[in-house]
């Protein structure tokens, strides 16, 4: 019996329009670089990356919504919130021509790198989530909700692009934890 009275209390309170779920999707671009050893490989990176850092990760938060009229206030009845993460990173095409210690420094740099990279679009995927949570809980005056929504979900994109440039000062762009080659 308490279980079912845990289910029952659960649907009460899950908002009319179901537990809505941020829809996450990613693409990687690569971008080749050449080399024997640790030189001639950050050399390539240098010359082929684009920009001042080897990998680069960009996300674009997405929302969509309605609203209806709920008494005195209007409120959300439907909500779609995405996020498309792009990676852009290096991929070594040299790597079965070198030996075996430039394998090993390429491994460890390009693990922490690509952990880097993976908290940036950790960093994005927060930014949409309290996005959907902000759209769902909003009640506000009907003539002025979309202003007041889409000012709240921009607001909430500059807080989490000052938090991912905190991320990279704090991490000196990865490289305190390890994304550094040679």
């Amino acid at each position: 019996m308490k279980r079912y009275f845990i289910i029952f209390f659960i649907l009460l309170v899950t908002p009319s329009l179901g537990l809505a779920k941020v829809k996450v999707s990613k693409k990687t671009i690569f971008y080749s670089v050449y080399g024997l050893n640790g030189n001639e490989i950050r050399n390539s990176m240098n010359s082929k990356r684009s920009g001042s850092y080897d990998a680069y990760t960009k996300w674009d938060i997405k929302w969509n919504y309605k609203w209806k009229n709920a008494g005195d206030k209007c409120k959300t009845s439907s909500l779609d919130v995405s996020i498309f993460v792009s990676y852009t990173l290096p991929k070594w095409k040299d790597e079965d021509k070198a030996g075996i210690d430039v394998k090993k420094k390429w491994s460890a740099y390009y693990k922490a790198l690509l952990k880097h990279e993976q908290g940036h679009a950790k960093i994005g995927l927060k930014a949409a989530n309290e996005i959907e949570n902000i759209l769902l809980s909003l009640r506000a005056d009907c003539y002025s909700f979309e202003n007041i929504a889409n000012a709240k979900a921009k607001a909430i994109i500059k807080k989490y692009g000052k938090i991912e440039d905190e991320y990279d000062r704090s991490t000196n762009h990865g490289m305190k934890n390890g994304a550094v080659f040679p």
